[in-house]
């Protein structure tokens, strides 16, 4: 019997509370420590893309790791022409991370595997629109087409291809799709529905 993540949305929402500022960049943020399995060089590479087809982008990266990997990444960025794009801030307090998933546009889970990974959940229940590559949870996590998107594992380009398609849908399209995923987070993954799952689960 599987019990999935759940989150408390009136806690979260409060934890996240921002002023709203009008970003003239496209936002995109992922949250993730800098490890081999997030697929970090994949969003690096998906990044150059979006450069190449003269995208005006911001990538947020959350998370940290030994000075080896951070210096690796950074230096792949540094390769790839992406200092003032891809940007490594470092692993932040609950709050603060909650704060920077708010104000972003896109989430963007890049990972060669992951379980069912609770930044995706959390950014869905924040409204953000979400995509990832189709490994592990995460089809559990996203309805594809849905509330957010599945991309062909580890195809890079597909992904930025992806990442413009969806910049550029009409409010109204993009409502549309964070809406339901809040809603599916709000019925599927509340903390009730967890503590129940758990006790019937020590019931049986």
């Amino acid at each position: 019997h599987i019990i999935t993540p759940a989150v408390e949305l009136n806690q979260l929402q409060e934890l996240a509370s921002v002023t709203k500022t009008n970003f003239s960049k496209l936002r995109l943020i992922t949250i993730a420590r800098l490890s081999w399995i997030k697929g970090l060089d994949f969003l690096v590479d998906t990044a150059f893309y979006l450069k190449k087809r003269g995208v005006d982008f911001e990538w947020l990266i959350i998370g940290d790791g030994g000075n080896q990997e951070r210096e690796r990444y950074l230096y792949h960025a540094y390769e790839k022409n992406l200092i003032n794009e891809v940007k490594f801030i470092g692993k932040k307090s609950h709050q603060e991370t909650l704060k920077f998933l708010k104000s972003a546009d896109i989430y963007v889970q890049t990972s060669y595997n992951e379980g069912f990974c609770n930044a995706v959940l959390e950014a869905q229940a924040l409204g953000k629109l979400c995509l990832a590559f189709n490994v592990g949870g995460l089809p559990e996590n996203i309805l594809h087409g849905n509330t957010g998107w599945l991309l062909e594992n580890f195809n890079t380009l597909q992904l930025a291809e992806k990442i413009i398609e969806v910049s550029q849908l009409s409010a109204e399209e993009k409502n549309k799709i964070t809406s339901r995923a809040m809603t599916r987070v709000k019925e599927e993954f509340n903390i009730e529905k967890q503590q129940q799952a758990f006790v019937n689960f020590y019931k049986n």
